[in-house]
């Protein structure tokens, strides 16, 4: 069974998006965990220094500097995601030989998944995608921890979307996600 579709500079901003966002690895959360965590010390060492000269102006004092700092710091990092995508997509966009943003051919033939581009053709065993993810219009399909095909359902040439994906869930032994 194979599909033909058209990838756009849209669609590789969307898995970028998507992929970034939702991370296996606990990094963000234990990042966002640890600001909370100083935030809070911050507060608990403002409120309990200064609690004896100035009484409940040190607790509110100190709990404006540690929301000031949490805020500057989720500022700070939000920040720096918009101009990392903004440099993602201006490179993408400058880039004539990338194998993403052109026509692509899949196909599920015995137990591999083939595609076929400009670029060449890429083979791998459908016992190594690692999951199948379902999000809008788009399919993403995990070859490892953060490489993938990127399926969109409005730009297929050739093919059924859907019997495409539901066939790749089942020889891959993989559920929606």
């Amino acid at each position: 069974m194979k599909i033909r579709y058209t990838n756009t500079l849209d669609d590789y901003m969307v898995f970028q998006k998507y992929h970034h966002h939702n991370k296996t690895v606990g990094s963000r959360k234990l990042r966002r965990w640890f600001v909370g965590g100083l935030c809070l010390l911050l507060w608990a060492k403002m409120s309990v220094r200064g609690f004896g000269e100035h009484g409940y102006a040190s607790i509110i004092n100190g709990a404006i500097l540690a929301v000031l700092a949490g805020a500057g710091y989720f500022l700070i990092v939000n920040v720096y995601e918009f101009f990392w995508f903004k440099r993602l997509e201006r490179s993408m966009r400058n880039t004539e030989n990338n194998g993403f943003i052109c026509e692509h051919e899949l196909e599920i033939a015995d137990t591999e998944l083939v595609e076929r581009n400009y670029m060449g053709v890429q083979t791998v065993k459908l016992e190594i995608i690692e999951k199948i993810c379902d999000i809008d219009n788009y399919t993403f399909i995990y070859i490892n921890s953060i490489a993938g095909h990127v399926l969109p359902e409005g730009r297929m040439v050739e093919g059924d979307y859907n019997d495409f994906v539901t066939r790749l869930r089942h020889d891959a032994n993989l559920s929606s996600n």
